[in-house]
């Protein structure tokens, strides 16, 4: 398969992962960039579809938040060049941050 460089590559070397990769470019081309709906429900003229808002927290976003109110309130610019991030770390040294699947299943059971 010829990506980027146009030279042979052996990646995703089958085409069930060249259909995948294809439908994830869809659907992120069709995802509205504001609230994440999918273009075919949120542009829908269909009268009968409605929307309900909820909220969620990212506590790595929660961080940054709280990061930039106190550059601002300290009149701190950011370096050309320079960005920030998170690192998510758990509290107690000796415990590993819960995988995906161990996260997932510990929402599922609130």
């Amino acid at each position: 398969m010829t990506m980027l460089t146009g030279e042979e590559t052996t990646w995703g070397g089958d085409d069930r992962n060249r259909m995948l990769a294809v439908a994830l470019t869809l659907l992120e081309v069709e995802t509205c960039n504001s609230c994440g709906t999918p273009a075919w429900v949120g542009h829908s003229t269909n009268n009968e579809i409605g929307f309900t808002v909820q909220s969620g927290t990212c506590f790595g976003c929660a961080e940054m938040q709280k990061a930039d109110d106190a550059d601002q309130r300290n009149k701190r610019k950011q370096a050309p060049g320079e960005f920030r991030y998170v690192v998510p770390h758990m509290v107690w040294p000796d415990m590993a941050i819960p995988s995906r699947s161990e996260l997932y299943q510990e929402a599922e059971g609130k």
